[in-house]
């Protein structure tokens, strides 16, 4: 079967066996005999030759523009593959350092927990690269991790890679929680003050990374629900944006309280000579800034879901 736009090959035969014996014909006759529409003829066949070799001509253009399209996204991505391969490398030389020096006494837990999250995500990234690779050469276009993308060959590329980044983002969660743990009984124990930036810091980064996985989790569930036609594409947008200011409001929260708990000890080394006053007004202004764009963001919040109760 031909291509839609591509001229049958008997077809082009005919008309180039009419064209020639058009010619023939000219040529052997010097002075021919003109009849009405003879030459009009001629030039019709050329014409619709013309077209259809034409029509042939474009479409295979577009196919090796396409082509090399495609391969210039799989040489980048694979680019891409050989630097993430080296951070992997560069990661896992370091863990086992780390490692050997864990065995040997010279470092804490904390320390070898610390030094195999980097590898992890190295690891995630590698994969994800395949991924990307693999919706390449499927569609022959760039990775589209929207949400409302549509399936490649019956394959969910865009769920594959939230499921990627819930693992890294469980793994960054996992490993605050146990630094949480070690601050904590670090200040059981008196090694730590009650009100050190180590536990408060150690606190806050649980609560980011918990916001972290919900965000994704929360992008997995709009994906399923648009794919099952639960949702539209204009509802998931409106969706996506409500979840995206919220994120911001509560890390804007997050970041308000550590600074707040900072105010307290800066004012006392202020006061005792340890820090600059300048210093102290630089938390302060931080301070006005969170404030404002807590407040910003509230009313944005206000407007986005009424609208989607209105829509």
């Amino acid at each position: 079967m031909t291509e839609p736009h591509e001229p049958n090959h008997d077809f082009l035969s005919n008309l180039e066996w009419q064209v020639k014996t058009s010619l023939q014909r000219t040529n052997r006759f010097s002075q021919p005999v003109r009849q009405k529409g003879a030459g009009r003829a001629g030039t019709i066949v050329l014409v619709f030759l013309s077209a259809f070799i034409g029509a042939g001509a474009v479409l295979a253009s577009e196919q090796v523009q396409q082509s090399r399209a495609k391969e210039i996204l799989l040489l980048r991505i694979q680019g891409q593959q050989r630097i993430a391969a080296l951070q992997r490398e560069m990661a896992l030389a370091n863990f086992q350092d780390v490692e050997e020096r864990y065995h040997n006494g010279l470092v804490q837990e904390e320390d070898l927990v610390i030094a195999r999250l980097p590898l992890q995500e190295a690891e995630g990234h590698i994969q994800a690269l395949h991924l990307n690779e693999e919706e390449i050469r499927a569609s022959g276009e760039a990775p589209n991790d929207e949400i409302t993308a549509p399936l490649v060959d019956g394959r969910d590329f865009v769920t594959e890679r939230l499921r990627l980044d819930l693992e890294k983002a469980m793994g960054r969660l996992s490993l605050f929680e146990n630094r949480l743990g070690w601050a904590m009984d670090a200040m059981e124990s008196g090694r730590l003050a009650p009100e050190s930036d180590h536990v408060r810091q150690a606190e806050a980064s649980v609560v980011f990374s918990e916001a972290d996985v919900a965000g994704i989790q929360e992008k997995m569930a709009l994906r399923q629900r648009f794919l099952d036609g639960k949702i539209t594409a204009p509802e998931v947008e409106a969706g996506l944006e409500i979840k995206e200011a919220e994120s911001r409001l509560e890390r804007h929260r997050l970041d308000y309280d550590l600074i707040y708990g900072q105010m307290g000890e800066a004012i006392e080394a202020v006061e005792a000579g340890y820090m600059a006053e300048a210093s102290l007004e630089q938390l302060r202004l931080q301070l006005m800034q969170l404030e404002l764009e807590m407040e910003i963001l509230q009313r944005t919040l206000e407007l986005l879901k009424g609208s989607e109760r209105e829509g």
